[in-house]
């Protein structure tokens, strides 16, 4: 005897929708997409103010995370005496 289940299981699924590719980019793209020194942009990441991920010792962004961040705040160059990418992100 069939059940309810066993006819849906027959059905064939609707497709999944599809999703736009992840583009990803990375400090120097960033730091060149505001015209500011990439340090700033690893500031930003170490402040929790930018969204990026590490890749084979290389961070990242996404384009859609850098959109949304920048939304809550401008992205301008801060005073880079001190700093060095090393010390920002270790």
């Amino acid at each position: 005897m069939a059940t309810n289940d066993d006819d849906a299981r027959d059905q064939p699924r609707p497709p999944l929708p599809r999703r736009q590719p992840l583009k990803l980019l990375d400090v120097h793209e960033i730091a060149a997409m505001y015209g500011v020194n990439r340090r700033t942009i690893y500031r930003r990441i170490q402040r929790r103010q930018l969204r990026a991920r590490k890749i084979g010792g290389m961070w990242y962004a996404s384009l859609s995370d850098i959109e949304h961040d920048h939304e809550e705040g401008p992205v301008h160059d801060e005073d880079d005496e001190g700093d060095d990418e090393a010390s920002a992100c270790g």
